[in-house]
């Protein structure tokens, strides 16, 4: 844990997405203005169900699954990456609510690693898909091999740095219990 590190880290981030949200901001002002705030109940049941919901993948199954699976373990990971930002600054941060200890960190704890479980089938899917059997309407650019290879490391990832917490809270239980009894 470096806060100084990671608060120089955010800060060049937050740049760095803010130079590409300027240019893209540019990019849309160069069209024709349209007014965005009619109709916003529609426009809020279009972005829930084909953002959210993904309604259109429905009709690319066994892919549509997969892509649904990977969303909802991205949506959910989101949490996870909050945390592990805030333990850059404070080793016992757990989003306020999370924290493995309690019912709801509990809950959201089981959820995440199953997700991360079906996050890394929903790739092997697609890899299957890119790779052995390739489908029409998918690419053979390797760029989408690697956004997968990136996505199942991540995944990995996730669940090394759950593996290693685990194991380093049972060898420092064991190392207090021992020097306490000597």
């Amino acid at each position: 844990m470096n806060p100084l590190g990671m608060a120089c880290l955010i800060v060049g981030f937050v740049a760095m997405f803010a130079r590409s949200a300027s240019r893209r901001w540019q990019l849309l002002m160069t069209g024709r203005p349209e007014n965005r705030l009619d109709r916003i109940g529609e426009r809020i049941d279009a972005v829930w169900r084909y953002a959210f919901v993904q309604e259109k993948m429905d009709y690319y199954q066994p892919a549509g699954l997969a892509h649904k699976l990977i969303f909802a373990g991205f949506v959910l990971l989101l949490f996870r990456i909050l945390m592990l930002w805030g333990r850059g600054f404070s080793p016992d941060f757990d989003l306020f609510i999370l924290d493995p200890q309690k019912p709801l960190g509990a809950v959201y704890e089981f959820i995440k690693d199953t997700l991360s479980f079906l996050v890394l089938v929903g790739v092997a899917v697609f890899f299957y898909y890119r790779v052995i059997n390739p489908l029409k309407r998918i690419t053979r650019h390797w760029e989408g091999t690697l956004i997968l290879l990136i996505i199942a490391s991540m995944m990995l990832g996730d669940m090394f740095y759950d593996g290693a917490t685990m194991a380093l809270a049972v060898r420092a239980s064991y190392l207090c219990g021992a020097s306490n009894a000597g």
